[in-house]
C-alpha cells in the first residue's frame, strides 16, 4: 500500500506527520471538506484504520479487512496539488508495479479501464487488476476517481481471488462507499500520453536568493493560491509525460510547455513545481530566471533557490533533498525561512 517516504520531511512545506482519527470502528466517518462518507463496513470489509497524514485531513487512509484476512483495502482521500487523474493513476500504478510485495504483476487488461462511480459506461476515473504470479498476493487493483478537486484511491488485494474476480470486488467496494451528488465531472478520463517532443536541458546554475527576489517569489506563490478576484474557471490543462517513469517521480508538462514542468512526488499527491520566476519576469536586465517550488497536498508552498535557466529533473530534485526552502507561504501566511544575501 502506499506510504510516505521519510524523505518527505524534506520536501514537504510543513513536517509529515500520521495521526490516527478518533472515529470508533464500528461507526461511519464523514469528510467534511467533499462530504465522502466512508462506512464502518464496505462490501463485507470491517475499517480497521483510519488516519490523516496531514493535521488538516488533506490526505485520509482508512484500511478494510475482512474477516478471514483474504481481502485488504485501502481507501485514501487526498488533496492533490494538481488533482488530475491520468497523473496519479499513472504514479500509483507505478508503485504497484515497482514494488517487490507485487513483482512481475501482469494486468488482465490491456489499458486502465474508465469507468464513472455508480454508472456501467466510461467515465472521468480509472482502474485496473493485476494477477501477481510471484507474491503472498494471488491479485490486486487500482482505481483512481475524481472528488471536485480531490482525488480518491482505492488500493485491494487478495490471496486468494484471481485477477479477474478482484475486479468485480473492486466495483463493489466503490459502490459501497458513501459518494455526494454531482461529485465528479462528465469527462471521460484517457491514460497519461507522452510528449510527443522531450525537453533537452543545458547545465542550469543555481542563484542565492536575494531579499526582493525571495518576497516576489512569495507574493507570486500567496496570490496564485487566492485566484484573481471573480476570473472565470477555466478549462484544466492537458498534461502529458516527459521521459520516463521513474519509482521517485515523473515529469509533467502542461499542454506542451517548454519553459515548465512538475515532478509528481511517488503517489503522494505532492509536486515539484519548476517555472519562470517572478522575479525573472519582473527583471529590468532582461535576465530570466526559473524558481523550484514544492506544493504540498494542504496546499502549502516551500520555496527554494532559483536557476539561471530551466533546470533538469535532477537537479530540481537535488536541490529540494538538499537543501531547505528559502520561504514557505501556508494559508494567509508567508515567511522567510533564512536571510537572503
Amino acid at each position: 500500500m502506499r506510504c510516505l517516504p521519510a524523505m518527505l520531511l524534506l520536501l514537504a512545506a510543513s513536517p509529515v506527520v500520521s495521526r490516527e482519527l478518533a472515529v470508533p470502528l464500528d461507526k461511519g466517518w464523514q469528510h467534511a471538506q467533499t462530504g465522502l462518507i466512508l462506512p464502518a463496513r464496505i462490501d463485507g470489509l470491517q475499517r480497521t484504520e483510519l488516519s490523516d497524514a496531514t493535521e488538516g485531513e488533506h490526505d485520509i487512509a482508512a484500511q478494510f479487512e475482512s474477516e478471514d484476512g483474504n481481502v485488504t483495502a485501502t481507501i485514501f482521500l487526498y488533496h492533490a496539488a494538481i488533482p488530475d487523474v491520468a497523473m496519479w493513476f499513472e504514479r500509483s500504478e507505478t508503485a504497484i508495479v515497482s514494488g517487490e510485495r507485487f513483482r512481475n504483476a501482469v494486468p488482465i487488461a490491456v489499458n486502465p479501464t474508465a469507468f464513472a462511480v455508480g454508472s456501467a459506461g466510461p467515465g472521468p476515473a480509472l482502474r485496473q487488476t493485476w494477477d501477481v504470479p510471484d507474491s503472498a498476493f494471488r491479485s490486486t487493483a487500482l482505481a483512481v476517481m475524481p472528488l471536485g478537486q480531490w482525488l480518491v484511491a482505492v488500493r485491494l488485494s487478495s490471496h486468494s481471488l484471481s485477477g479477474t474476480a478482484l475486479n468485480e470486488r473492486l466495483q463493489s467496494v466503490i459502490s459501497a462507499v458513501v459518494w455526494p451528488a454531482n461529485a465528479a465531472p462528465n469527462a471521460v478520463a484517457s491514460v497519461m500520453q507522452p510528449c510527443s517532443v522531450p525537453l533537452r536541458f543545458t547545465k542550469a546554475k543555481r542563484m542565492k536568493a536575494g531579499r526582493a527576489g525571495m518576497l516576489l517569489s512569495l507574493l507570486g506563490a500567496a496570490v496564485e493560491k487566492k485566484g484573481p478576484p471573480d476570473a472565470p474557471a477555466g478549462p484544466p490543462p492537458t498534461w502529458c509525460r516527459d521521459g520516463e517513469v521513474r519509482p521517485d517521480y515523473s515529469v509533467y508538462r502542461a499542454n506542451a510547455a517548454t519553459d515548465a514542468y512538475i515532478m509528481a512526488i511517488f503517489d503522494t499527491g505532492r509536486v515539484v513545481r519548476i517555472r519562470p520566476s517572478l522575479s525573472g519576469l519582473m527583471s529590468s536586465s532582461g535576465k530570466r530566471s526559473w524558481s523550484v517550488e514544492v506544493v504540498d497536498v494542504n496546499g502549502n508552498t516551500s520555496i527554494y533557490d532559483d536557476f539561471t535557466s530551466l533546470p533538469a529533473p535532477e537537479q530540481a530534485w537535488a536541490l529540494i533533498n538538499t537543501s531547505q526552502p528559502s520561504g514557505i507561504v501556508s494559508g494567509k501566511n508567508a515567511t522567510v525561512e533564512a536571510t537572503p544575501k
